[in-house]
Order: structure tokens, then sequence, then C-alpha cells
């Protein structure tokens, strides 16, 4: 999932770059213009979204104990590699789709993925025919998830016997007795 994560950014910028070339090579556009439309299109959300994400592990950061010493280190390493991952979203990403997708011409979507995009827009047609309805469903789930809250452990970690003495013991070896 973290590696995931740490290439989303990219993945979503050269989509929509693809996206775009698909669908504007019959416009006349130039490739640059197309590439630099596209990326800064999807920009503010990618931004955004690694943000979420790092604002959510923050407060790794700040627990104490075993657990702090044990997940503080893992979210601190997870920003700084969400974090690098973007400013290489943002400007490595663009350049390399400028230097690589222009040379080809895109291929078609697979029909596979356009029927299921088609089923997902009509289904989202139909939702969308009735927004309190979802609503409704939406905050029913909501409270589900809330009422069932106090049923789970409060706990990241279970407790260890921190303050518990080890004991080694350390000796020479006995000479060997005579035969």
């Amino acid at each position: 999932m973290a590696l995931g994560v740490v290439v989303d950014d990219a993945i979503i910028g050269v989509e929509n770059i693809v996206r775009r070339l698909r669908g504007t090579h019959a416009h006349g556009l130039e490739a640059r213009d197309i590439i630099q439309k596209a990326s800064v299109e999807v920009r503010a959300p990618v931004v955004y979204a690694t943000f979420v994400v790092v604002l959510v592990l923050a407060p790794m950061l700040l627990l104490s104990g075993l657990q702090g010493s044990f997940f503080g280190p893992l979210a601190a390493s997870f920003s700084l590699a969400t974090l690098a991952s973007l400013v290489v979203a943002l400007t490595v990403t663009p350049a390399a789709a400028l230097l690589l997708l222009t040379r080809t011409e895109p291929h078609a979507e697979a029909a596979w993925l356009t029927r299921l995009k088609d089923r997902h827009e009509s289904l989202l047609r139909r939702w969308s025919a009735f927004p309190r309805r979802v609503i409704i469903a939406s905050a029913i789930v909501t409270l589900l998830a809330a009422a069932a809250l106090p049923f789970f452990g409060s706990e990241l970690m279970p407790p260890f016997r921190e303050g518990h003495f080890v004991v080694q013991a350390l000796a020479t070896p006995a000479p060997p007795s005579p035969p």
C-alpha cells in the first residue's frame, strides 16, 4: 500500500496526460500544450490529497512509549517519501511525459475498461437522479459506523511489560574433572 501511495501522484498525472492526448490529437493542438494543460488540471487535487495523507500521519509522530518508538519513524519516513513523490510528480513526470509520450501515438483504451467506465457512468447518473436517497443512505451508514465504534478496542498495540527484569547468567565454565 505504501508503494501505491508514493507513486500515486505520478500515476494520476500520466493517466490524465494520456487521456488528454487520446482525445485532443484530432483538434490539432500541440502535444506540449496538451501535456501542460493536463498536468496543471490535476495539480491541485494531487497536492491536496498528498497533504491530507501527511496530516493523517502527523498524530503518529506524537505517540509516546513503545508505540511512539515503533510508529514514529515509520510515519516520518512515509510522510517524507510521499512529499518527495509529490515533488517528482509535479516536476519530473510532466517533463518525462513530454519526452516519452510525444514520440508515439497513444493506443486505444481496452474494450473491457471502456465498458466498465460506461457502467460506472450509468450507475452514477441513476444515483444522481435521487440525491436525497443517496444522502439518507450515507447518513445511515455513517450512523451505523458511529454506533459500532464503542465495540472496537482503543489501544494501538497491546501493553508490553517494559518494566520487568530480564535475568541473564554468565559464568566461566567449570574445569574438566580428572578421569
